[in-house]
């Protein structure tokens, strides 16, 4: 049938198992308004056998499911779930699913406990934001490994309240519940667990996983003396492409790296603690002798804490040095000590040594101006771009510019604007004529930011 490809993209995604409900007889089920305008699905009676047959063909189709709280104009009451679960041993409801999103939401959320029904062989994608600790959270933790054996890709959120501490035995008992989870999916080629803490015994275990390309994990509690016995990297991490992990020190983050001899294409590192200028000569060198050194596509550090002070600066020669990364298309350095030896000349060899750049974010101030983005608009097929520098017009007559057409929004974290604020806008819609918005969130100037915003606005209205 013609209409068919239209209902398999119809039926293809869904948040709900509402619909499907729908699909039915309509003497089975009935709509009871909740609240602000959303609705409940529940059974009017007790469906018979042949009543599943619409139910079961649209099912087949359904190959993404997200089970989340908000942002659903029809739920399902209880006793309706409560009937599908009965009939579950008959039938696998969604018989082809491939992804599914699971959330717990409220303690209110009764739907959460029948999370179990939806899991079969066929899941290969699972994602769990978890807010807050039910009791069938970590039954649903325990069942993913054994009705899901062959995912690939698994992401889980954990709230910060559930962050496991001394005064919380439940939240250690759920961290755990997680832990085990990971470590009873070898197969994965895809873990992100952003908000988890590991310990070196679990990232030991995680590096045996031999299809693993993309590993992102919340922050590593490791010391550089056992960092430092990590010595095995012809064994670590043997698919191991993308990388993101926070630590307490730019040291560490230099040992760990070191220790995974792998031509990574992304590496993300965010440092939790103070960190001084004279840990980054070190941490560069390791990058610049790294196998992922041509290989390295995107790159992003981020210093949290980086100490004040006249000397708390990186040298311009280790800054430079990151041009040995010869292919890098994204780069984002959130960091004083880095951020205040990068300069006009910096941003110039920018553009000449990375011709593919499309991402460039700096945060803390430079000594950059706006003129310095000319050479990156010329060069670079540019779509984000976000340096903190002095915003001060430049003379733009004989300036044979094409202006890049793809940012549209600058934000920037504490730049500085100087001179005629119309002066400045006439530079900034040559260098991005299809520009939309500009913010600054820092607190200086903020008049003239916001005049500048202004002026913007009405030029979009010509």
């Amino acid at each position: 049938m013609h209409s068919e490809p239209a209902l398999d993209a119809l039926w293809c995604n869904q948040a709900t198992l509402g619909p499907l409900i729908q699909a039915m007889p309509t003497h089975l089920w009935r709509l009871e308004e909740a609240w602000r305008g959303k609705h409940i699905v529940t059974f009017a009676q007790a469906p018979e056998d042949s009543d599943w047959d619409r139910f079961k063909h649209y099912a087949r189709k359904v190959r993404v499911f997200g089970c989340y709280q908000h942002h659903r104009s029809l739920d399902i009451h209880t006793d309706a779930m409560l009937t599908l679960a009965s009939y579950r041993p008959a039938i696998s409801l969604l018989p082809v699913l491939r992804e599914v999103t699971f959330s717990t939401g409220s303690p209110e959320n009764k739907s959460f406990l029948f999370a179990q029904c939806l899991l079969s062989s066929t899941i290969q994608h699972v994602s769990l934001v978890i807010d807050v600790e039910q009791y069938a959270t970590r039954a649903l933790l325990s069942a993913i490994p054994l009705n899901c054996p062959d995912i690939k890709s698994l992401d889980i959120k954990l709230s910060p309240d559930l962050e496991p501490s001394s005064a919380q035995r439940g939240s250690q008992t759920l961290h755990s519940a997680v832990i085990d989870l990971v470590l009873a999916m070898p197969r994965l080629r895809s873990l992100r667990i952003p908000s988890l803490s590991l310990r070196f015994n679990v990232l030991d275990h995680i590096s045996t996983f031999s299809s693993l390309s993309r590993l992102e994990t919340g922050k590593l509690t490791l010391d550089t003396a056992r960092l430092r016995s990590f010595s095995e990297p012809n064994s670590r991490f043997p698919s191991l492409r993308s990388l993101t992990f926070s630590v307490e020190s730019l040291e560490a983050a230099a040992l760990l790296v070191d220790s995974i001899c792998r031509p990574l294409t992304s590496l993300t590192i965010t440092i939790k603690r103070d960190s001084s200028a004279a840990e980054i000569p070190n941490f560069v060198h390791t990058l610049t002798r790294h196998p992922c050194y041509e290989s390295l596509l995107h790159l992003g550090i981020t210093i949290e804490h980086a100490q004040n002070g006249p000397n708390e600066q990186a040298d311009a020669s280790d800054v430079r040095a990151l041009f040995l990364l010869p292919r890098l298309e994204s780069l984002q350095l959130s960091s004083r000590p880095f951020a205040a030896a990068i300069d006009d000349a910096w941003l110039a060899t920018a553009a000449t040594t990375w011709p593919q750049l499309r991402s460039l974010s700096i945060r803390g101030m430079t000594e950059t101006t706006l003129a310095g983005l000319i050479p990156l608009v010329r060069r670079c097929p540019l779509e984000h771009i976000s340096v903190d520098a002095t915003w001060t017009p430049f003379n733009i007559q004989h300036l044979l510019i094409i202006g890049n057409t793809q940012v549209q929004i600058i934000d920037i974290v504490n730049s500085r604007l100087q001179g005629d604020v119309l002066a400045v806008l006439r530079c900034l819609l040559l260098l991005f004529p299809r520009l939309k918005s500009v913010h600054n969130e820092g607190r200086d100037d903020a008049a003239a930011w916001a005049e500048l915003q202004r002026f913007l606005d009405r030029s979009l209205q010509c």
